[in-house]
């Protein structure tokens, strides 16, 4: 007699507890994400993870793959990819000139006393149950009511910088140039009536963001991604501006927010923290509809910051 049965992948309920409180690390490019990233790196049992192209594919996938199945390699990958493959030394980055090297963050004894033997699984599973995972993504910020929706122990900390030097910033470096239209730190892209743009623009604001300058381009892109935290005014944000004038305070309390602990690099992460660039730049060529919505917005943003 043939019977019916359902079934569905799944996580072990552990995994999906410990995933559930993960440290979500975003703010916009140029906003002060990777300090802050070695910062909660260096925190003791963080295992931290940069700016991981499989996470960054899987959050722009969010609205178009059943929940189950997205929070499957949601929580796959940040356990078994970011926190069972670091304890047990693998895929760590060790060149040291990247931002993205656990050398900036651990102490050489922390990293190299994972290669003094082979690690099984179950007692590298038992381990991680005990640590933090923490990843880095810039322009999650319109994704945070989805994710919060999915898992609500997240903790989330969004860096928060005036738009100007971050839209000069963007706009020196080409990222949003003609005729790619795109952003240029991704592989990833939107086509969208055969035109390619930067997978993080709407569908729906892609006619739009063709017609505008590439200064123009910077501001709204901006002004796009932290409209949503309008939204959400419980997050933890932080001032870019207030950690460089009080780096020590600031820092201090973004551990106690997170309900972390310093690590034997943190003293020395905040003590190496220095503003490089001016504040007072002064934007040309950007039209004042852009500008003037990008300021509205970080002056509402900047209400909810420390």
């Amino acid at each position: 007699m043939d019977t019916d049965h359902s079934s569905m992948l799944l996580t072990d309920a552990r995994i999906r507890e410990r995933v559930g409180q993960a440290v979500c690390l975003t703010g916009t490019a140029r906003s002060g994400t990777t300090l802050v990233g070695s910062l909660i790196h260096s925190m003791r049992g963080v295992e931290y993870s940069f700016e991981p192209p499989t996470l960054v594919t899987l959050f722009l996938l969010l609205d178009q793959l059943p929940a189950e199945a997205w929070k499957l390699l949601y929580e796959t990958y940040l356990f078994d990819e970011v926190m069972v493959n670091g304890l047990g030394g693998r895929f760590m980055n060790l060149n040291p000139h990247d931002d993205s090297s656990i050398l900036r963050a651990k102490t050489c004894s922390e990293v190299f006393g994972r290669f003094e033997k082979s690690h099984p699984y179950g007692g590298l599973f038992d381990e991680g149950l005990q640590r933090t995972i923490a990843y880095k993504i810039p322009r999650l910020m319109p994704y945070i009511p989805a994710l919060r929706q999915l898992y609500p122990g997240t903790r989330f900390l969004v860096m928060l910088r005036h738009p100007d030097p971050v839209a000069l910033s963007t706009d020196r470096k080409g990222w949003f140039i003609p005729p790619q239209q795109t952003y240029r730190d991704s592989g990833t892209l939107r086509e969208v009536d055969g035109q390619i743009v930067s997978a993080w623009i709407p569908p729906e604001d892609a006619r739009q963001w063709m017609e505008l300058s590439p200064l123009d381009r910077a501001y709204r892109y901006y002004a796009s991604m932290y409209e949503p935290l309008l939204t959400q005014p419980d997050l933890l944000i932080v001032n870019y501006e207030s950690l460089m004038d009080r780096t020590a305070e600031v820092s201090a309390r973004i551990a106690e927010r997170l309900g972390l602990e310093p690590g034997a690099k943190t003293a020395e992460i905040v003590a190496s923290v220095h503003e490089r660039h001016p504040r007072d730049l002064s934007p040309e060529g950007v039209s004042k509809e852009c500008r003037e919505q990008a300021l509205e917005i970080h002056r509402q943003c900047a209400r909810l910051a420390i």
